[in-house]
């Protein structure tokens, strides 16, 4: 939701534009709300090496070395910079009440312990899309469409690939 919500805020029309330039934080809690009214969860193929494996029907998954994202949404706490590890935050299986509410919290960094949500860290995730239908991806602000992504660490270098 977060990707759609992201892409929704990149793309929007000239309402969401001006609203931008007068209230970033309105317009990205704008582009969520919207995209939240028609989102639906996804069953994926989650894998977290070293944890969990298997079907979730996923509402978001946040892959960080950052607590913090989109304005003053963040999270609880987040991996060491130089750990070698990501930081694996997922929401499954919520409503939209259940979206808001945790929406609510993260503008307030309270995201552990919430219903439907785990977190942990991993040198490496992967997520595939069930049926091979194309997922929502955001890195860094940029969004694409992909069906099978991994996500990992490698020491002392930077790499997006699209």
């Amino acid at each position: 939701v977060t990707a759609e919500a992201n892409d929704r805020f990149n793309r929007g029309g000239a309402g969401l534009r001006l609203m931008k330039q007068a209230w970033v934080d309105g317009a990205i809690l704008g582009a969520a709300l919207s995209t939240f009214a028609t989102y639906r969860n996804r069953t994926v193929r989650l894998s977290v090496v070293g944890g969990f494996s298997g079907e979730v029907a996923l509402t978001n998954l946040s892959v960080i070395k950052s607590r913090f994202f989109s304005g003053s949404f963040h999270y609880d706490d987040g991996p060491a910079a130089d750990d070698g590890l990501l930081g694996v935050r997922v929401c499954r299986d919520m409503g939209r009440s259940e979206m808001l509410a945790t929406l609510n919290a993260m503008s307030k960094g309270r995201f552990n312990g919430r219903p439907k949500t785990f977190g942990t860290s991993a040198v490496s995730v992967t997520v595939e899309a069930r049926g091979g239908e194309p997922l929502a991806v955001e890195t860094d602000g940029e969004v694409g469409l992909a069906s099978k992504v991994v996500l990992g660490v490698r020491p002392r270098e930077v790499m997006l690939c699209p």
